[in-house]
């Protein structure tokens, strides 16, 4: 080999390399969202629950065949829409993360594209830089063959 032969150059390496760091922080944006967003589901699994619970107490003061006080009856009723309220303020807000998790989604697909893009031209470029070599050493290897032929080549002996 050559050794005046300059190796492998990727001219497009600075964009390479931009693209992959865009598409590494939008995977920390989405991973962020989906932290967030299973956070605010366990918040309203919860939520869920304690509104399950309020409604079997609301319905256990209808069948208990007790007589309850006015006080007691407002509170358990105030408390029930209560978490009815924060229960679809909740929900609102999953969709919401949902939806942010999504479009961070659909910008990583899109990012990850152009990263493919990129490694599919560098590969592209490596192997014609390769061809070009081989080329380049056949026809030394063959004007050698030629010249050890015809005589033209210095004999060391």
């Amino acid at each position: 080999m050559n050794a005046g032969k300059r190796g492998f150059h990727y001219v497009l390496e600075p964009v390479a390399l931009t693209r992959q760091w865009a598409l590494d922080a939008l995977l920390v944006t989405l991973g962020e969202c989906n932290t967030a967003l299973a956070a605010r589901m366990t918040e309203r699994d919860a939520l869920r629950a304690q509104l399950a619970q309020a409604s079997s107490e609301w319905t256990a003061l209808g069948r208990g065949g007790e007589p309850i006080s006015v006080d007691r009856f407002a509170l358990v009723a105030r408390y029930v829409g209560d978490c009815g309220e924060r229960l679809q303020q909740m929900d609102l807000a999953v969709q919401h993360l949902q939806q942010d998790c999504d479009a961070a989604l659909d910008q990583v697909v899109t990012a990850r594209r152009a990263v493919d893009a990129m490694d599919e031209h560098r590969g592209a470029m490596w192997r014609e830089f390769l061809k070009d070599r081989q080329s380049g050493e056949f026809k030394v290897a063959d004007d050698l063959w030629n010249g050890k032929q015809t005589g033209t080549v210095g004999h060391d002996d």
